[in-house]
This record gives structure tokens, C-alpha cells and sequence, in this order.
């Protein structure tokens, strides 16, 4: 990276003298022209040149002008410019290149440094002062120019540096964001590499202008090498003239979202892993980078062996250290609770006892603190990643914190949520929880529209001023809202609801206005949970009546009265006025983001409608779905509990219309082009083939929750349609799904993950007769009433030889169905055979006693639900299956796999 040490730098503006009064000083507009000028040393570099630039962008602007001051390079009349090698006093050896004084000397401004770096920060600061905000890559708001402004006079020539050594952000390109085209793709054609070139260049700007110095995204093993090498090394040699260290994130086994893996199975690189993994490294660090970060895990929630990963990280440092002496190296210490090294520590904490020379990158997710409850990941808390701090302490082990503000995946930035909790939470953490051994701060992000662009801009603030707090920030950005402090008093007050509501009194109730995708109701029903869905609607139907009556006092009753909390805020929120024919772009800018905020507090309290009157809908239904499971049901319940349940849904379809009204009148103000965000996006890198909040604009976290109220209503109220097909069997017999038992694959993992989603299923035997051909019809019973699904009977064809009853090969399709009674996945059990040991009761009657299935899954179903509900990639899911089946790695996975499970039947009770 490219530093010129020893600089003096000192601005002057061509005017009078005047005392140290702001007011007393010279208008920067005299006699109709501009008088202020910005000079720089004449062989200044491209980063100290486009900050002069900048500067003098923001003068013009400041004055009400179209055209810039003059930067001027070397010596001018009327202007001095003193260059020195001395160094600046009181400032930490480390951070010498990045700071700067800034002193008023009448009538000018004289911004002192011993890098071009730190001159190029103090102009930007100055810059800050005169109203300009850098607040998004795409978008910057410059404050309505005067003819009588002048100078900021704040300054006192006091040393000005950061608090953290790095800072700057990791953009999560393993999900559809714009960074994951900008910096993975080097473009299909000249014009999308244009684009994605300019993109990157506004992204490096942005970082720059706002004092960062470190940008990071994820490398993905679908990045085509040949092109992005040569791209890629534009985009940091960029860069470097900015001042801005680059790096990506790689793993040594990760399986997840199409991570580049340096060590690949068998299947794929039969070589052993101290040739993959050097080899692999030197494919990326060709793109000139200046550091690698490495994810440990195969995934967040399973793991090489320890020996193998210690073996891993020694080849890694070895290598880099010996090959690349300027590049440095770091792990990601995940936040995951339940993952356990064969000592039963952390297993992410296993870097510890690693080479001092690795740096730790701690991990901290969605808002959550290291303080606060954090009920995602299996924790309770973060608490022990602020544990690893005091592992760490006697090592000389440089300590990066990286949390996030913003988590993707349906959780906060595209339902959307207007949650600036995650402002608050980067302050404490900041203010209340990092020492001075922490010396980096990057935080992981993903996306900056509906107004997340305020929490990575605070954090832009924050880690270079460790004092500002969050409150503070949002009172210096008023001037960027039409309405000023109105909409910034909102925030805040939403804010310390958010606080209240989510960490000091009701932590779980955020995720009944959370979104969520089908992968989290799996997880929370195999036990995997980066974070909890909503309350399953047939949870709350079969939750016993102390438990209900606990529910309905204790989370739907308080969610009702935190919306009303919030309404209080937000409802007297005015629109944005539309601004006057001919108005400048900071009055259309304001209104714009006045009206994003307004929108996105208006979203919160429609989101807490829709959850209660979903909800509602849920009590409404309980009465007959308790009844229904009754020997005697009361089929009067069924009518009004339709009426309830029916209003009820309609209320939420409301909320759903008006938010996505919202929502679409939102789309003018996004700042990148539409096929970038919310398209779909079949040549994305990522295994996610759509744009990151191609979601918000479909609606889906809103409809969703509609449609499976919707769904289960049906379920409960209209179960007439279930029924056997005439004639009725003789004898019908319940395979309770959890009492089924998966005996090939023998997989833990295989039972845990596809056990919690089988249905129960339902058979009818056909006649009594003592041996000879007997038909056995089986059916899915997902709403537990006993009686087929609509859809699933068929008949199998058989024989009962003694009291076995063997059935005919045939293939069954089966549906898993998730909490909220929506299809997870459909699969086809190919040659399904069932075969059921039976009794005679009373001399006759034939009755179940034990039973077993068997048949086949395609491979190519299997392999399609985990990339959908798991975010596992084709290869990664292969080789899954080939651990699950303990198939050679090497080996092709055939196209149909076996499947077994024993079930322990009951007789039907109807």
C-alpha cells in the first residue's frame, strides 16, 4: 500500500483576515466568484488528490455553487503551502499514518499530517463539518449552499486519530448482494463489466470518504478464476491508492452457500491437503490481496476433526508467511454455541491455541451485543465470545471485532424491519465492551436500503470517534430528513423501545415480527437453529390449556401492547413533502430520505398488526381443533370459529397490502438498478438466484405468514374432504411419525434432519381373510385427525402369508411439511414395500403389531431440498450424502439411494 510519509499539508483560502468567530470570518463567496482554494504538494497521489477534490466539490456546494473551489498543486499566488518531515507529537506509532491536526490560521484552515492518508482523512473531515454525508456508496447529501458560508472554526489544532487501527466492513457476497456481482464477477460482457467496475470504484470511494481502510467480502468457489484475477487486481490496486487494505473470506472445508473450499473431498481433488490447500491459497492471493480470512467450520454448525484443522492452519500460516510476507492471515471465530471441540470447548474457539500470527476475527450476529441476550446460534447469550477476549489475553494476537448490521435470510433487512436497535448495540459493544486490545473493527453486512445505510454510516463514525454515541450520530444527520430532528426523534425513540422490548423485558417476541424462511423451520425442528422462526401455528393449537391461557397473557397480549408503544411514535409521522418545481437536489435527497424513514417505521407497526391478527386467527381455530381430537367433536364450534379465523386472516392481508403498497412505492428510491436487487438472477454467483431483496419486493416474509394461516384454517376447519375412499377398509392402523425410527442411511445426521419432517402416515387394510391377496392402502396424515390427507391414499397391492402382510413394490410420493404446513420438500420413496407383523385379537381380528418400509430416494430430490432449505450447494450436498451413506469420496453418488424406517403402529381411534 502506497504511504508518503512526512507530510505537512496546510490549506489556505484567499481571503481576509478575521478573529476566531465563524461569523467573522470571509464568506468563501466574494464579489460573485468563489475565493477559497484547496492546495496539496504537487506530487500528491491519487488518494490525497481525489480528497482535495472532494473538498472542493463540498466548498462550491457549501457556497450555493454549481462549480467547485480550484484545487491547486504545488505553489500559488496567494497561497502557501508548507511541507514538512516532521513528525506529528502524542500520536501512537501505529496509527501516525492515519492522523492529522487541523488548526485555524485566519483566514485559513491548515490541516497537518506525516501521510498523504492522514491529510486526505483531515479534508474529509472538514469536509463532514461543512454538512456533507457520505452516507451510501450511490448517494451523497451535500446541505443547502449559501452565498454568506464560511469556514468551519471548530478546530483547535488538537491530534485527531482513530480509535481502531482497521476499520471498514465485510460485504457478505455469499448472499445476492450487489457487492457479491461487483466484486466476484469481472462482467459476461463489456457493458455489466463497465457496470460492475464503476460499482466497485463508487463502493472504494465511499470507504475512503468516510475514513475506512479495510474492505472484505466472501470469496465463492463458482468465481471464474481466469477472469476475475485480472479484474480483481484493478479493483485493488485501486485500492491501495485509496489506502484501503482488501481481503476475502475462504474456508479449508466449508460446504456452506458455495464457499471456496481449499481443501475439496475426493470426489473432486484426490491430492492430499498440504498440496490443495497452498494451491488454492495462490489462486486467490493473485489477486493481489492484503489479507485472508479463514471460516473453520465445514459449516456454522458442523466441523473437521480438531487435529485436522490444527494440521489445516499450520499449512496455511507456513505457506503465506514463507510466500507472501505482506499479507496477513485471520480466522473467523463464529458465534455458534453448540458446536464442541473434542475437549468439549468451543470448537470456534479453537484458534487459541493456534500460531500467534493469526489474527481472530470475533463474530457477533444480527443486533445482538456481547452483553445483552442473544437467543440465536443455540446461545443464550454472546458472552462467550467476550470469554475468548480473556483466552487470548496473554497471546500477542492481533484482535479484529466484527459484528453485523444486518443479517439477510428473512431475519431484519428484507422483510423489511426498521430496526435501529442495531445502531444502539454497535455503540455498546464499542463503548461498553471493547479494550484497547481490540485494534480492528469490520463489521458484516449485507445491504443498505429501507435505511440500513444509517448503521454501517454510524459505525463509519463511531470507529474512527469512539465517543459519538448513537443518539449523537442521529442528531448530527438531521439536516440529510426534510423533517430534521421530527424524524430523528422517531429513530430514537424507536430505538429505546427496541432496547426495552428486546433485551430487557421480551427477547423471543422479536421473532413474531422477524421473517423467515423455510430453512429456519427446519432447523428449529432438527435442532440446528441460527435463529428461531416464529411460533409455529400448530404449536400454539396444541399447547395444553395453562399453556394457552399463558400464551395468550404473556406474548399475544404484550405484542399488542407494543404496537401500540410504537404507533404512539410513529403515527403522527408526516409524509415528505413533495419538493418545489425547480428545487435543488439536496431538498429532492431530503425528501426522498425523510420519506424512507417514515416508510420504514410505518412498516414496523404494520408488521406487529399482521403478527397479532395472525395470531388471533391461530386462538380463533383452537377451540375446534381441541374438540376435533374428542371421541364426540362440536361441530357448532365450527362455524364461528370460520367467522373469527376468516376476519382475522383478512386483517392480515391488510397489513400485507399495505406494506407492500409501501414497499413498492420504496422501489423509486433504491440506489442500484432494479435487475441488481430485486430480479431474479439466474447467472448469480450465489446458490440464492434472485437479487437480495427481490424477496421484500414480492412480499414474501408478509404473504407467507398469510398463506400458512390460510392453509391451516383450511386444515382444521374443512377436514370433511379427508376421508377413505369408498369402500371404507376394514381395519385402519396409525404410524405415528415420531415413532418411527430411520434404519438406512444409519445416520444420526440423516434421523435427526429427516426424522422431525416425516408425517404420520395412515393405513387401511382390505379384508380379514386368513392368507392370500390382501390390499393395504396407505395415506399422509399431516392435520392428525386420523383420516387420509386429501390427495395422498393409493393401494398397495399385497400379500398376507400368516400374520405378515407383505406389500408390492410401488412408488409413493410423499410430501415433508414444515411447522407452518407448508411443503418443505416432496420426495418419491422409488419400490416402496411395507411390510407389517400382525396379531389375531379374539380369535379374528387383526391388529398391528410392528412394521418397517422400505424403498428408495433420488438422489437428485435429495440434493435439490438441501440446496433449498439448507443453502448447501450441489457438490456439498454430494458429499453429505456420501458421508451419510459412507460411500467412497471418490465415487460417484448413484441416482437412487436405499431408505428404511421401522414404526410402531396404533390402532385408529376412530
Amino acid at each position: 500500500m502506497r504511504l508518503r510519509l512526512g507530510i505537512f499539508l496546510t490549506l489556505f483560502w484567499a481571503f481576509g483576515c478575521g478573529d476566531d468567530d465563524s461569523a467573522a470570518l470571509p464568506e468563501l463567496v466574494q464579489d460573485g466568484e468563489l475565493a477559497v482554494r484547496v492546495q496539496i504538494p504537487a506530487d500528491s497521489g491519487p488518494g490525497l488528490r481525489l480528497a482535495a477534490d472532494d473538498l472542493a466539490l463540498a466548498l462550491g456546494r457549501a457556497a450555493g455553487l454549481t462549480t467547485p473551489a480550484d484545487v491547486v498543486l504545488g505553489e500559488a499566488n496567494g497561497l502557501a503551502v508548507r511541507v514538512s518531515l516532521a513528525t506529528l507529537e502524542g500520536t501512537s506509532a501505529d496509527l501516525a499514518d492515519q492522523a492529522y491536526e487541523i488548526a485555524v490560521e485566519e483566514p485559513s484552515l491548515r490541516v497537518t499530517a506525516q501521510s498523504e492518508q492522514g491529510a486526505a482523512y483531515g479534508l474529509y473531515r472538514i469536509a463532514t463539518e461543512l454538512g456533507v454525508v457520505y452516507h451510501h456508496p450511490e448517494e451523497t447529501f451535500f446541505p443547502e449552499g449559501s452565498a454568506d458560508a464560511r469556514l468551519p472554526t471548530i478546530f483547535d489544532g488538537s491530534l485527531d486519530e482513530p480509535r481502531f487501527r482497521r476499520r471498514g466492513f465485510h460485504e457478505h457476497t455469499q448472499h445476492p448482494i450487489v457487492a457479491s456481482e461487483f466484486f466476484l464477477k469481472a462482467g459476461g460482457d463489456a457493458e455489466e463489466a463497465e457496470r460492475n467496475r464503476g460499482l466497485a470504484s463508487n463502493y472504494l470511494r465511499w470507504l475512503f470518504r468516510n475514513r475506512q481502510n479495510v474492505a472484505s467480502w466472501h470469496m465463492l468457489r463458482t468465481v471464474d478464476l481466469d477472469s476475475w484475477v485480472p479484474y480483481i487486481q484493478s479493483v485493488n490496486a485501486e485500492a491501495d491508492e485509496l489506502f484501503i487494505e482488501t481481503g476475502v473470506v475462504i474456508g479449508f472445508v466449508d460446504e456452506q452457500q458455495n464457499a471456496y473450499r481449499t481443501f475439496r473431498t475426493a470426489a473432486e481433488d484426490a491430492r492430499p491437503f498440504d498440496v490443495q490447500i497452498p494451491e488454492r491459497i495462490d489462486d486467490v492471493l493473485a489477486g493481489n490481496f492484503d489479507f485472508l480470512t479463514f471460516q473453520i467450520g465445514a459449516s456454522e454448525f458442523t466441523k473437521p476433526a480438531d487435529a485436522d484443522l490444527a494440521a489445516y492452519l499450520q499449512i496455511m500460516v507456513d505457506h503465506i508467511s514463507g510466500n507472501y510476507p505482506e499479507v496477513t492471515y485471520g480466522t473467523w471465530i463464529h458465534i455458534t454455541c453448540g458446536l464442541e471441540a473434542d475437549d468439549g470447548s468451543n470448537f470456534f474457539h479453537l484458534p487459541s491455541q493456534a500460531d500467534e500470527s493469526i489474527r481472530s476475527w470475533v463474530h457477533t450476529t444480527m443486533f445482538y451485543t456481547l452483553e445483552h441476550p442473544a437467543p440465536v446460534y443455540e446461545c443464550e447469550n454472546f458472552h462467550h465470545q467476550r470469554d475468548y477476549y480473556d483466552i487470548v489475553k496473554p497471546q500477542n494476537r492481533d484482535l479484529e471485532f466484527f459484528p453485523e448490521t444486518g443479517w439477510w435470510l428473512g431475519f431484519d433487512n428484507n422483510v423489511p424491519l426498521e430496526l435501529p436497535i442495531y445502531g444502539w448495540s454497535r455503540a455498546w459493544d464499542i463503548q461498553q465492551e471493547l479494550d484497547e486490545r481490540t485494534t480492528g473493527h469490520v463489521n458484516f453486512t449485507t445491504g443498505r436500503e429501507w435505511g440500513y445505510w444509517r448503521y454501517d454510516h454510524y459505525l463509519n463514525e463511531v470507529t474512527w470517534d469512539a465517543t459519538l454515541t448513537w443518539e449523537a450520530y442521529l442528531d448530527r444527520i438531521a439536516t440529510v430528513f426534510q423533517g430534521g430532528s421530527t424524524i430523528t426523534d422517531a429513530i430514537k425513540a424507536v430505538t429505546d423501545l427496541q432496547v426495552r422490548h428486546f433485551y430487557e423485558e421480551h427477547p423471543e417476541l422479536y421473532f413474531y415480527i422477524a421473517g423467515e424462511l423455510p430453512q429456519d423451520e427446519v432447523g428449529e425442528v432438527v435442532d440446528i437453529i441460527a435463529r428461531r422462526p416464529k411460533r409455529a401455528y400448530t404449536e400454539i393449537l396444541g399447547l395444553s390449556d395453562e399453556e394457552f391461557a399463558a400464551w395468550q397473557t404473556d406474548e399475544l397480549e404484550v405484542l399488542r401492547s407494543m404496537r401500540a408503544e410504537y404507533a404512539a411514535v410513529i403515527d403522527g409521522l408526516a409524509d415528505a413533502q413533495e419538493p418545489a418545481e425547480g428545487a435543488s437536489d439536496s431538498a429532492i435527497l431530503a425528501a426522498r430520505l425523510h420519506q424512507e424513514a417514515v416508510d420504514g417505521m410505518r412498516l414496523l407497526v404494520l408488521r406487529f398488526d399482521q403478527a397479532i391478527s395472525l395470531y388471533e386467527g391461530v386462538e380463533a381455530l383452537r377451540p375446534w381443533w381441541v374438540s376435533s381430537r374428542t371421541a364426540e367433536p362440536d361441530e357448532g364450534l365450527i362455524e364461528p370459529a370460520r367467522t373469527t379465523a376468516e376476519a382475522a386472516l383478512a386483517a392480515a392481508k391488510e397489513a400485507t397490502a399495505a406494506a407492500r403498497t409501501i414497499i413498492n412505492g420504496g422501489a423509486a428510491r433504491y440506489r442500484y438498478p432494479a435487475e441488481m436487487l430485486t430480479a431474479l438472477n439466474p447467472d448469480s454467483l450465489t446458490i440464492y438466484k434472485f437479487g437480495y431483496i427481490e424477496q421484500t419486493q414480492t412480499g414474501f416474509f408478509w404473504t407467507r405468514r398469510d398463506d400458512q394461516l390460510e392453509t391451516l384454517t383450511s386444515v382444521v376447519l374443512d377436514s370433511s374432504s379427508d376421508a377413505w375412499a369408498e369402500p371404507e377398509p376394514t381395519y385402519v392402523f396409525v404410524a405415528p411419525s415420531d415413532d418411527m425410527t430411520i434404519t438406512v442411511p444409519d445416520s444420526v445426521l440423516v434421523a435427526s434432519v429427516l426424522g422431525g419432517f416425516l408425517p404420520t402416515l395412515i393405513f387401511g387394510l382390505e379384508g380379514d381373510e386368513v392368507e392370500g391377496p390382501v390390499q393395504l392402502r396407505i395415506a399422509q396424515d399431516t392435520n392428525a385427525n386420523e383420516r387420509p390427507d386429501e390427495g395422498t391414499e393409493q393401494t398397495l397391492e399385497g400379500t398376507l402369508e400368516g400374520l405378515t402382510h407383505t406389500s408390492v413394490p410401488a412408488d409413493y410420493p410423499l410430501d415433508l411439511l414444515g411447522p407452518g404446513g407448508d411443503i418443505l420438500a416432496s420426495f418419491t420413496l422409488v419400490d416402496l414395500q411395507v411390510v407389517t407383523n400382525f396379531e389375531r385379537v379374539g380369535g379374528s381380528r387383526l391388529r398391528a403389531l410392528d412394521g418397517s418400509l422400505a424403498g428408495g430416494l433420488r438422489t437428485a430430490e435429495i440434493v435439490g431440498a438441501l440446496g433449498e432449505l439448507t443453502g448447501t450447494d450441489a457438490a456439498s450436498a454430494e458429499n453429505f450424502i456420501r458421508d451419510a451413506y459412507m460411500l467412497p469420496m471418490d465415487e460417484e453418488v448413484p441416482e437412487t439411494l436405499p431408505f428404511a424406517l421401522d414404526f410402531v403402529p396404533r390402532d385408529s381411534s376412530f
